[in-house]
């Protein structure tokens, strides 16, 4: 509309005269199918410029160029000839952004400022429930047979409809042509009251059309019959069936219409629209609008343009002009919308366009073999993309008159790097060392690595990396920030690249770039380096400097760079262990590092992350439940679960302590890092164990430990609905009992539901038979996808499956309220299920845009006005249907009251202070108490809401070995005159640590020598001391002779020492003690391993 208002005709011409010379230019490009690709050799017509880029370059960069309506920033310089390309698609393209309101539209008509008009666009169930209650009650009736994407463009062509109509005098005539099913003109009949008349050439349309009028017709009926005897009358649609021909007289025609219409006479006025305007039929309508006096207005969303014949070109000017003509090919690509593939690029929803590679493979392969079946139809393979070639080939072409053998599949070119289809390896290694080639011509000059910052924070490593110890070795970078669970889902990829590689010759740096504020500090990414147990140097980019510098895009990205420290690919997403392996592997020989003269710098030892020991029973505590008087709590840290009495008596201790998964006797079984648990009977527990990808199922009264679903690897199923381990899950971070929607009628928990984290979904498990929306069945030990279509997003709607989760972390159940709450980490909202309809709703916080999941602060208010940053926990109080909100992220916790309602105003409790990323919280409705997991300060604090009274909640056990497990338990003093925390790195092989321990006395003490000062050790299991586990304390250096063995288990490792000094001056004595804690972890890099560690205490 802008354009048409600001170009006079003869710039218009000169318009369209650049467009025809730009696709002359480049027919040859515009005039391809995917299909042909490998056939017709499209490769080799491309310039070599181009080719080296493309090669380079992945799938989020093609969308970036593609995009030409925003900046572009690729990992890779682009050739100066394809940034023309773009630039001139960018100038010459009409704008394809749609109108954020109608109220553009008004004043382009130049409407009175008098007339009505919305500054938004309704929604399609605006549409309705703007009108009455009636509309409301019948909205069901008309969405039933329309689709989501049907729907968002009948409710616009509608209202576009109603302006336009005031324009011409308020015309009520409408004559909806190619009308289909009359969904259109049955939205246009009841809710904006014009007269409309459908004509289609479908015969089977119209009386479909003709149904659905009448259904709801009986709808308003009823209601009028029952209680509404005000509810509008529906006069609805008339239908006729016949073909509009383009060389039709237009006085012809109208007569036609006349008379199907009942018209009086051939005069009457109207206004013409259609949606989906099929190739001559959008033309048509233009002619029917300029030569008819009687039509006043046309509305038309055209398609299917390679069916243009009769209508095509309108003009003489464009008839006039050279190479106005289009191909069908160009014709039928110009119908396919570039945002949908740009959107699967950035998306990382590519792998589905994987599929067009297999066609083009296939029909290369046809060509060969039989070329008369060149462009046959071929089955329609669901899934494609999730399938080996070979058995996507073999489905397509089930039924047709030949076969493929292997001598087929081997003349296959084309497939890209990584993947791991090729049954040549020499070709695989050839192309990988070819590709390896090419990148070096392209940064063989002009291209530097960013310098890094010297105010960067290391980890793991006693002084800062240089690019000394980058040279000579491959370097991969991985850009990560620690809320991100795909960014978790690669850490064991990391570590077993590590103990692949070692360090000599492969260095792995954590390149750590915080979306959330609260990431950027570095007490914080200390904190989620020892949860995660990674091992390998990690620097704190604050500013996200390299992030931007090198134009990375999504996290987890990993970039390898050469010893050059040239960037030589990047990895984006998880699941490329494989991929990265080889990758790492061929540049090794590519570089031939094996013979290299030049040994790269040693790196510096690795550094433990000191800092002031906890002296708490719990390591990272995460989620919390209660069941009667027990609290269970997932010791995430310990890889343990523990269940205590209201007074924080330790009463069991569930799992080793050793990551791991092993199912038994709860003193063997191991889990990883497991976090939601729950009660579901009073011995039986299940918890989320989310490292391990499973559900476990704890029986407190046989004392075993077996697996539900899952087998410790992570799954990619969206879907799932089997029984039992052979289920695959991602990542599960949540558990809540619930009720199916039949179950809704009775109150039964009949449902434990999952906020599966790994793949962005809401699951549910069975307890028992039940049914769910549309009639589906699940038998008991079923665990199936409920809502989430997996796609990383924030989207409420209608449609569970389509919906839209960010990471969900957080789940809690309203038996009152029938529905499911969701703390939905990663897009920083509070979301909603309703398990009686399915619908997805936003509560508060996050963002309109289901897309931006940037919409992150700490604000209270109401609704999307909200800011949270990354909750992770909730909990319900049915009472007062108040939800109760861990901001993980801003140390807080908020009540979230009127959650029903539109307007949920959300409040910072302030007398709930001094928190550090809570991520579990539990409540009692007898005792009105809210138990909150205190997460990176290792506690429980208990606030009551009628006295507003926090406290905190001590674990403890009543002596020092009630429980065991290869975790040790020191009960612990009160305090500590000094603490100290390390960490240490063994291998489960025959070694010693040497650990010397000084003592550092004030300067106006001395130890007594006639008192029994003393030390004592703690050992997890498998672990020996060559000095023994206690004895007496001098000033002199203690030598701890630590002993590991094949058996020796990971865990905090105790020293204390309790001491009696006199002052020098009156001989007056006093006690102090000091805790040294070392946290022992498995290390599979034997360069990263603790051999000997000098440690000092302050007394």
């Amino acid at each position: 509309m802008a354009f048409c208002t600001h170009l006079n005709k003869e710039d218009i011409g000169r318009h369209v005269q650049l467009c025809l010379d730009l696709l002359h230019q480049y027919q040859w490009f515009v005039d391809s199918y995917v299909l042909d690709f490998f056939v017709d050799d499209h490769w080799k017509r491309i310039p070599k410029t181009w080719q080296h880029w493309l090669k380079v370059s992945d799938a989020k960069d093609l969308a970036q160029w593609l995009d030409v309506g925003r900046p572009l920033k690729t990992s890779y310089p682009v050739p100066l000839s394809l940034l023309a390309l773009r630039k001139a698609q960018e100038v010459l393209s009409l704008g394809r952004n749609p109108l954020e309101n109608p109220a553009p539209i008004a004043e382009f008509l130049d409407l009175k400022p008098s007339d009505p008009t919305s500054n938004s666009w309704n929604t399609f169930q605006d549409e309705f429930s703007a009108k009455n209650q009636t509309g409301k009650t019948l909205l069901h009736v008309f969405r039933k047979h329309i689709k989501p994407k049907k729907q968002h463009e009948i409710s616009r062509m509608a209202q576009v409809s109603d302006i336009v109509s005031r324009k011409c005098h308020d015309e009520k005539n409408v004559i909806d042509i190619g009308s289909g099913m009359g969904h259109l003109a049955r939205l246009l009949s009841y809710t904006h009251k014009f007269n409309v008349s459908c004509v289609d050439i479908e015969t089977d349309f119209t009386a479909s059309a003709i149904k659905f009028d009448q259904d709801l017709r009986k709808s308003l009926e009823k209601r009028q019959n029952s209680h509404d005897q005000d509810s509008p009358k529906f006069r609805g649609p008339s239908h006729v069936t016949f073909r509009l021909d383009p060389e039709m007289d237009i006085t012809e025609l109208e007569e036609k219409l006349a008379s199907k219409f009942n018209h009086e006479d051939t005069s009457f006025t109207y206004g013409i629209v259609g949606l989906h305007t099929c190739g001559d039929l959008g033309p048509l309508l233009i002619k029917l609008f300029v030569e008819s006096p009687g039509c006043v207005f046309v509305q038309s969303v055209g398609c299917c343009y390679m069916k243009l014949n009769h209508c095509y070109p309108l003009s003489t000017f464009l008839a006039n002009q050279p190479w106005h003509q289009f191909s069908y090919v160009n014709q039928e690509l110009s119908c396919h919308a570039l945002e949908m593939y740009i959107a699967k690029l950035q998306e990382e929803a590519h792998t589905k366009l994987k599929t067009h590679c297999y066609r083009a493979n296939l029909e290369l392969m046809i060509s060969k073999k039989c070329p008369k079946a060149r462009k046959s139809a071929l089955k329609t393979v669901s899934r494609a993309h999730e399938l080996e070639f070979e058995t996507y080939v073999n489905r397509a072409t089930a039924g047709m008159p030949f076969q493929f053998g292997l001598e087929d599949f081997q003349e296959v070119q084309g497939f890209e790097l990584d993947n791991q289809i090729t049954s040549n390896p020499e070709k695989k290694k050839q192309l990988t060392h070819d590709y390896l080639n090419d990148i070096n011509i392209v940064f063989a000059s002009g291209f530097e690595l960013p310098a890094m910052d010297p105010s960067w924070t290391w980890f793991n490593v006693e002084e800062p990396l240089t690019f000394d110890h980058f040279k000579y070795r491959i370097v991969i970078l991985d850009f990560f920030t620690y809320c991100c669970i795909n960014c978790m889902h690669i850490l064991p990829d990391l570590e077993k690249l590590e103990g692949i590689f070692g360090t000599d010759q492969v260095l792995i740096i954590g390149v750590h770039s915080a979306k959330f504020e609260n990431e950027k500090i570095d007490g914080n990414i200390q904190n989620a380096i020892k949860r995660y147990g990674i091992h390998h140097p990690v620097v704190n980019d604050r500013q996200a400097k390299w992030w931007n510098q090198l134009q990375i895009s999504c996290w987890p990205t990993l970039m390898i760079l050469s010893p050059a420290l040239r960037p030589l690919k990047m990895f984006m997403g998880e699941g490329h262990l494989d991929k990265v392996r080889y990758f790492v592997e061929e540049a090794m020989h590519f570089f031939n590092m094996s013979d290299s003269s030049t040994p790269p710098k040693r790196l510096p030892p690795p550094s433990c992350l000191g800092q002031v020991v906890s002296s708490t029973f719990l390591k990272y505590p995460g989620k919390i439940s209660l069941w009667k008087d027990k609290i269970l709590i997932s010791d995430s840290g310990h890889h343990r679960l523990v269940v205590i009495n209201r007074s924080g008596l330790v009463e069991q201790v569930i799992g080793s302590g050793v990551k791991g998964f092993q199912d038994g006797h709860l003193t063997s079984a191991q889990f990883s890092s497991p976090q939601g648990g729950i009660f579901i009977k009073n011995h039986l527990i299940i918890v989320a164990d989310t490292e391990n990808h499973s559900l476990r199922q704890i029986d407190l009264a046989s004392k075993t430990v077996t697996t539900l679903a899952g087998n410790g690897q992570q799954g990619r199923d969206l879907s799932g609905g089997k029984n039992g381990p052979g289920q695959l899950l991602a990542s599960p971070w949540d558990l809540c009992l619930g009720s199916s929607p039949k179950a809704l009628e009775t109150g039964e928990l009949d449902t434990l539901f999952v906020a599966m984290a790994g793949t962005h979904q809401i699951w549910g498990l069975s307890l028992e038979d039940s049914s769910w929306w549309k009639g589906v069945s699940r038998k008991q030990g079923d665990i199936f996808a409920v809502a989430g279509s997996g796609v990383e997003e924030n989207r409420n709607t209608s449609y569970p499956n389509k919906a839209g989760f960010a990471q969900p972390s957080g789940i809690t159940f309203s038996s009152k309220l029938q529905s499911l709450y969701v703390a939905d980490s990663e897009s920083s909202s509070i979301r909603s299920l309703c398990l009686k309809t399915g619908t997805v709703k936003n509560v508060c916080g996050g963002s309109r845009d289901p897309t931006d999941l940037f919409a992150f602060g700490d604000k209270d208010g109401s609704s999307v006005d909200v800011r949270l940053q990354h909750p992770l926990g909730l909990v319900m109080n049915q009472s007062q249907d108040t939800l109760f909100v861990a901001d993980s992220y801003n140390h807080k916790v908020k009540a979230v009251t009127h959650v029903t309602g539109k307007k949920a105003e959300c409040q910072t409790i302030a007398d709930i202070s001094g928190l550090d990323e809570p991520a579990g919280m539990a409540f009692d409705p007898d005792t009105q108490e809210l138990l909150i997991a205190d997460t990176n300060h290792h506690t429980l604090k208990v606030y009551n809401v009628n006295t507003k009274v926090i406290r905190d909640i001590t674990v403890h056990t009543s002596d020092e070995t009630d429980f065991t497990t290869s975790v040790p338990v020191l009960k612990l003093r009160g305090n500590y005159d000094f603490k100290l925390q390390k960490d240490i790195l063994f291998r489960t092989t025959e070694a010693t640590i040497a650990i010397k321990i000084t003592t550092i006395l004030d300067s106006a003490l001395k130890l007594n020598q006639d008192a029994p000062s003393h030390w004592k050790l703690v050992l997890p299991e498998g672990w020996h001391c060559a000095s023994g586990l206690k004895g007496s304390f001098q000033a002199d250096p203690l030598p701890v002779d630590l002993i590991v063995s094949p058996q020796s288990r990971p865990g905090p490792i105790y020293v204390e020492v309790n001491a009696y000094l006199c002052h020098k001056s009156d001989g007056l004595c006093l006690s102090k003690s000091a805790l040294i804690e070392l946290n022992a972890e498995q290390c599979d890099n034997p360069a990263m391993h603790t051999k000997s560690l000098a440690l000092a205490i302050h007394l």
